[in-house]
């Protein structure tokens, strides 16, 4: 029977060609069908055997669970050979977003099911903790890496429990430094604690992070919390537009306890922003606390980049929608991993695809275009196929027999 994979986009081949030298020739194809599946919108082990792999679907799930393959060693191919391509323009700073997100699940069986937060829905809902960075550059961006959030409870014998927090440093440990560019490590509040500061500049990378409004701070030798400098300063700010967004600011240098100079002596120079939004309706949003640790930059500089965090949430809503991020039923903990890193080569793929120097350059700027435009050329090559196959002569019922419709 002849399968969708035969029919997969020749971008798509040639992008999934770059990372087949260190697998087996079983491994490339499980490799492929799971990412032609994913691109599908499928999740399912199931769906995805009977589309996408000419192989029996246990093949497709010891992939992903058992076998013996480097998924962190792709993952880190994946991303420089990305990475090259998408910085071929010059941007000065490149953000590295790390934010998490509640996949929601319902399960005994399934690894690290819990009752979490979740911020989209405003509620706690019952899914897995999924730890997630991001990289963003040239008008475009990729995952960088994944982890599975574990509570105590749920680790087995001899795995070492990992905060949230250890897992983000982990994740500004492994993130690539581009040639002659400056990474920013951009993290919401919840994650803007004295060790994330402290790893950021220990990485060498630059970092911009919300404060909560309790934060405390050293303003001219004293000791404030952020939301009375911003009473303090009111009549201070300035109007600062940024990307068609016109915003009250007001910045300064400051210190903060715990944060040191390379000496270890000295408190390093933080340049703290505080800002407010102009809502539609003509009014002024409640303050926002942003600290950077370059004091180079400028007030439109940290807001504009602080912007791209939101390029995190737009991917987490994407995999969701066109993905069916919830959807997949893989239990081990190795499978959910692998799983996700699939998923980033899926996303990278579709955005490569809106890049002009990528060899299949789409038109569309739109992921959901490129999402649509990516199974419209697979339906295209099966009515090619067709075709082809009508014009040797072979019956129509013959036809349906080897597309496995009869």
């Amino acid at each position: 029977m002849v399968k969708q994979i035969d029919m997969i986009p020749e971008g798509l081949e040639f992008f999934l060609k770059a990372f087949e030298e260190d697998l087996s020739k079983p491994q490339f194809d499980n490799l492929k069908s799971w990412t032609s599946g994913i691109l599908e919108g499928l999740s399912s082990v199931y769906e995805i055997g009977e589309k996408f792999s000419s192989k029996h679907i246990t093949s497709l799930t010891r992939f992903m669970n058992e076998s013996p393959w480097n998924h962190k060693e792709l993952n880190h191919q994946r991303i420089s050979w990305t990475t090259k391509i998408l910085t071929s323009r010059y941007h000065k700073y490149y953000p590295i977003i790390i934010d998490d997100t509640v996949n929601k699940k319902y399960g005994d069986l399934l690894k690290g099911i819990g009752h979490f937060y979740s911020n989209t829905e405003k509620r706690v809902i019952t899914g897995q903790s999924i730890v997630t960075s991001h990289l963003y550059t040239a008008q475009s961006d990729i995952p960088l890496f994944v982890d599975l959030y574990l509570k105590q409870e749920d680790l087995a014998d001899g795995e070492e429990f990992r905060s949230k927090i250890d897992i983000a440093k982990d994740h500004i440990k492994k993130a690539p430094h581009l040639p002659s560019r400056q990474g920013v490590v951009i993290t919401d509040s919840w994650y803007s604690g004295l060790p994330i500061i402290k790893e950021t500049i220990q990485q060498a990378f630059e970092g911009i992070f919300a404060l909560k409004s309790n934060r405390i701070v050293n303003f001219k030798g004293k000791k404030h919390q952020v939301w009375d400098l911003a009473k303090l300063q009111e009549t201070n700010f300035e109007l600062v537009t940024v990307e068609e967004k016109e915003y009250r600011v007001w910045t300064s240098k400051v210190t903060m306890p715990g944060i040191t100079r390379e000496d270890g002596k000295k408190p390093k120079k933080l340049r703290l922003l505080i800002s407010q939004l102009k809502l539609a309706n003509g009014k002024w949003s409640d303050y926002a606390y942003l600290l950077a640790t370059d004091m180079s930059m400028g007030k439109w500089t940290i807001l504009f980049l602080y912007r791209k965090r939101w390029k995190i949430e737009s991917f987490y809503k994407f995999a969701k929608n066109a993905f069916d991020f919830s959807g997949s039923q893989l239990h081990s903990y190795q499978g959910i991993i692998r799983y996700f890193l699939l998923l980033f080569f899926a996303y990278s793929y579709l955005t490569l695809t809106r890049f002009p120097h990528f060899l299949y350059w789409g038109e569309s700027r739109s992921l959901y275009k490129a999402f649509e435009n990516s199974k419209e050329e697979r339906v295209e090559n099966m009515v090619t196929w067709v075709y082809n196959e009508t014009k040797k002569g072979v019956d129509l019922h013959q036809i349906k027999l080897k597309l496995g419709f009869l």
